[in-house]
């Protein structure tokens, strides 16, 4: 079993790395809100996902302030820009072109606080890493490895997802840690901690779709079988058949080259999550039965 611990330890420290992104705890209003930083400077810029929305404050020393934009008979009144106005005293002019979006006021802030500040820096394109963590469960026939009644096995599992959620909002690296059951027809067990390049076509607020390349793996199998042996009888009568329990396990790392799909929805602070795997790989030959393969579960945005 040291390779699971060696697979557990080293998610448990894909987690921790991707549990301490900086968020901190505001009371605006009489409200807790625990907020992330996207510009901070004379004039900082904070955000929090609320029900599926984005929300921004701005802060100005102690001073901080949504950013809203909802409608008065019928139509909308940036609320955003005099909150602007107000903490900037007037000293921006350009504020008909701001708009209620990350990118936007990105550029609004960091053209404030360098007006303010000769030696504030900033990179015109950050990177912002956004790390989903989830768990999920599936159903796998084992179609890389000997299955003769092509039995579905059960599994579970868990993975942590990275991305720059501002420049390359289509590409994604995954690391996934999957335990795959065996099953009273086919006693085949296996874990699997593989490296996943996702590209996604479509990318939105509420929904993703992704297309997966299994880029390396790590396997450790256990199959048990029963092997029928015939010997030749020395007295002349019919073979001795005799059958026998045969345990076959190790473990390899290999580069999979496999391609699966998927989908994320949102739902809540995170995505319900839905992936077909190793539809194909160019490394490694199924056995004959076509991939079936499939999970689904629930990811957090942390």
């Amino acid at each position: 079993m040291k390779p699971i611990t060696n697979l557990l330890f080293l998610f448990a420290v894909l987690f921790y790395i991707g549990i301490t992104s900086a968020q901190t705890q505001y009371v605006i209003e009489g409200k807790t809100y625990t907020l992330t930083t996207e510009v901070e400077g004379t004039l900082s810029l904070l955000y929090t996902s609320i029900d599926n929305e984005i929300r921004f404050f701005s802060k100005k020393g102690t001073d901080i302030k949504e950013l809203t934009n909802t409608k008065t008979n019928g139509d909308y009144n940036d609320a955003y820009k005099k909150v602007l106005r107000d903490q900037t005293d007037g000293s921006m002019d350009d504020l008909d072109d701001i708009k209620l979006t990350l990118g936007s006021l990105r550029d609004f802030y960091n053209t404030y606080n360098k007006s303010k500040d000769r030696a504030y820096e900033y990179d015109e394109n950050p990177i912002r890493l956004e790390t989903r963590l989830g768990g999920f469960v599936g159903g796998s026939n084992t179609a890389y490895a000997e299955n003769p009644t092509n039995t579905n096995h059960l599994s579970v599992g868990a993975e942590v997802e990275f991305r720059d959620a501002n420049v390359l909002r289509r590409h994604a690296i995954a690391f996934r840690l999957k335990q795959t059951l065996s099953t009273d027809e086919h006693d085949y067990s296996e874990t699997n901690f593989s490296i996943n390049y996702r590209f996604k076509p479509i990318v939105s607020e509420k929904f993703d779709a992704f297309i997966q390349i299994k880029v390396a793996e790590y396997l450790y199998s256990n199959y048990n079988s029963l092997v029928t042996i015939s010997n030749p009888d020395p007295n002349g009568g019919p073979d001795i058949v005799t059958t026998q329990l045969v345990e076959d396990k190790g473990d390899n790392f290999n580069f999979a080259g496999a391609l699966g799909i998927g989908a994320d929805y949102k739902v809540g602070n995170g995505f319900i999550t839905f992936t077909y795997d190793d539809i194909v790989s160019v490394t490694q030959d199924n056995n004959g039965n076509f991939p079936l393969n499939f999970t689904v579960g629930y990811k957090f945005i942390l």
